[in-house]
């Protein structure tokens, strides 16, 4: 069984009656929209609160994944920006 972690490969045996694929990830397909996907996810996140219901907040921080995962902040950090920008998050604040 080989995996992937970062740039290199691991190279293992399983024990007998294991099964390769529990290890493997179910492929999902690329989105047809991303800028349409983020906006979605931005409208209607996962849990319970919505960046809307923040109203009133006057600084925040973000947390952005480092160059060891392929998350696309270009695509990601300008549209949530803006969003908070339209809530009354001062671009300029230190």
């Amino acid at each position: 069984m080989e995996l992937l972690y970062g740039k290199k490969t691991f190279t293992f045996d399983l024990p007998r009656g294991w099964e390769p694929d529990l290890f493997r990830p179910n492929p999902i397909p690329p989105v047809e929209d991303p800028i349409r996907e983020v906006i979605q996810s931005l409208d209607s996140p996962y849990g319970k609160r919505r960046l809307k219901q923040f109203s009133g907040v006057t600084s925040v921080a973000i947390a952005v994944s480092d160059e060891t995962r392929p998350v696309p902040n270009d695509l990601i950090l300008p549209l949530l920006l803006e969003r908070l920008h339209q809530m009354g998050i001062s671009r300029n604040r230190p």
